[in-house]
């Protein structure tokens, strides 16, 4: 392994086991078990490697962030966005109609806004924003959450709901402010190309952003409020250790799916294990899994820790 591959691995845990024992210091018994608990979740993992579980096979060591004051990325809004998304098809009334969409839709709606008199909209080929559009239109789908990047340094979240009851827009951003004049006439000309009827505007609930780095969390835990308010209440963002652990919670729930699909990938492989008959050919395939699998299981072996 390169040492360019090494150090920013190394760099990452260092930073997070410093931001941890910052945290472990704190007066407060619910954010030192936080801490706590994310440290424990922090020894389950290598220090190198890929994630599993997710869309974005990032190296393993971007989960470090989760400890930080820095501004979480598209890469972090995805993770959580799917662990969202996972809770939201675990309630049964919800089936497959009220989905939170990838972290890219936002954009193509915009582009798909900005180049409408280049460009047919809906195109004749299949795109992934038109099918969506078509899901709506059919009732297939009649929820959408979406997250949307606002003068390229802001996180804000959307909740758009299309059924026969109620069409809504709730916009929600962690400053305060209303959906910017441009991602309305976008959000607005992208639907009436699928659905009949106006949408109203109003307001989707967010906790209020006192720094500079938290909008990614807190729009994220507006949307997430929308969807499943029992299982998500909004962060009480006056409290600065309030924020923290919840930032350390979403990379707790981001960690443990990791582990469980490298746990899940371990344990389908032992089921063609037996088949094999010789030594020779389950070495093979055991070698060839771990490979797959990033190497995920061979630092816990070695006891290769940083943290």
């Amino acid at each position: 392994m390169r040492i360019a591959e090494i150090l920013p691995a190394r760099q990452a845990w260092t930073a997070a086991d410093q931001n941890l024992s910052v945290l472990q210091k704190k007066s407060s018994d619910h954010i030192r078990q936080a801490a706590d608990n994310f440290r424990a979740l922090l020894h389950s993992l290598p220090w190198q490697g890929r994630i599993c579980g997710f869309s974005d096979s990032e190296a393993v060591h971007r989960l470090a962030a989760f400890t930080s004051k820095d501004w979480l990325t598209d890469i972090h809004e995805t993770f959580m966005l799917e662990e969202l998304q996972r809770q939201i098809a675990a309630v049964p009334e919800f089936g497959t109609k009220q989905v939170v969409t990838n972290i890219w839709i936002s954009k193509k709606i915009c582009d798909a806004y900005e180049h409408r008199n280049d460009n047919m909209y809906p195109p004749l080929h299949r795109t992934e924003l038109a099918e969506l559009g078509t899901d709506l239109a059919r009732g297939a789908k009649t929820r959408l959450g979406m997250m949307w990047f606002v003068n390229r340094n802001h996180w804000c979240s959307m909740d758009i709901i299309a059924d026969t009851l109620k069409q809504h827009i709730l916009y929600g951003d962690p400053m305060g402010d209303g959906a910017p004049n441009h991602i309305r006439e976008a959000v607005v000309w992208w639907l009436s190309k699928h659905v009949e009827g106006s949408f109203e505007w109003s307001t989707l609930l967010c906790p209020s952003q006192r720094d500079g780095f938290s909008c990614g969390l807190l729009a994220q835990n507006g949307l997430a409020h929308s969807f499943l308010p029992t299982k998500y209440p909004l962060i009480d963002a006056a409290s600065a250790q309030n924020v923290a652990i919840a930032r350390l919670k979403a990379g707790a729930d981001v960690i443990q799916h990791h582990i469980q699909m490298v746990c899940y990938d371990l344990c389908h492989l032992s089921n063609y294990l037996p088949l094999c008959t010789s030594y020779s050919c389950r070495q093979f395939l055991l070698i060839r899994s771990l490979g797959n699998l990033q190497r995920q299981l061979l630092p816990l072996l070695h006891g290769t820790h940083l943290i």
